[in-house]
């Protein structure tokens, strides 16, 4: 299905005039559908650990680097993956602002183990490490990916812009959590 025969099949259901196009169509119906499926598509990648929308990021420490960029598809992290894969070691994250700053700044020493969070740098969340790298070690963690669709030819993204985009979830769960939506307000 794409995000036009999505389109077509919740018009369908609710009694709506089938649209012959989602993209670039000026009738409201046509631009509220296009919103609702990307919204619904949005939670319903939220709403579970699905395993098709599961990755592995790997990265390299920098000697005196706390912070690296996460992947541009970050939406969250699967619970317990993160490792420092150098010393085989897991990291303990993320921690809480509080943690943090006590590693970082408090009067108690949190000996070896490294930590990690998700810490704000010039407007991006960043994987901050603490206590700051001192070698070059490789680090990996697996995540859920917020590109739960992608275009004719394959490149995942987060939303449906044209009319041939497919899902990467199924896309009859997000067909029925449109149809869902607009029946609750229709009745």
């Amino acid at each position: 299905m794409s995000l036009l025969s999505i389109a077509q099949a919740v018009s369908d259901f609710v009694g709506f005039e089938r649209p012959t196009t989602v993209n670039g169509n000026t009738d409201p119906i046509a631009r509220q559908l296009k919103v609702m499926i990307n919204r619904e598509g949005s939670q319903l990648m939220r709403s579970n650990n699905w395993p098709i929308l599961m990755k592995e990021h790997t990265f390299n420490t920098v000697n005196g680097t706390q912070n690296y960029a996460l992947p541009t598809d970050f939406d969250r992290f699967v619970s317990g993956t993160a490792y420092n894969r150098t010393d085989l070691d897991a990291l303990v994250g993320p921690i809480t602002p509080q943690t943090y700053q006590a590693d970082r700044f408090g009067t108690v020493t949190g000996g070896i183990v490294q930590r990690f969070r998700l810490k704000p740098a010039s407007n991006a969340l960043r994987f901050d490490i603490t206590p700051t790298p001192t070698s070059a070690e490789s680090v990996g963690f697996e995540y859920v990916s917020s590109h739960w669709n992608q275009s004719s030819g394959g490149t995942s993204q987060a939303t449906m812009a044209l009319d041939t985009d497919v899902g990467i979830l199924d896309e009859t769960l997000i067909e029925m959590g449109v149809t869902g939506g607009l029946s609750s307000r229709m009745g």
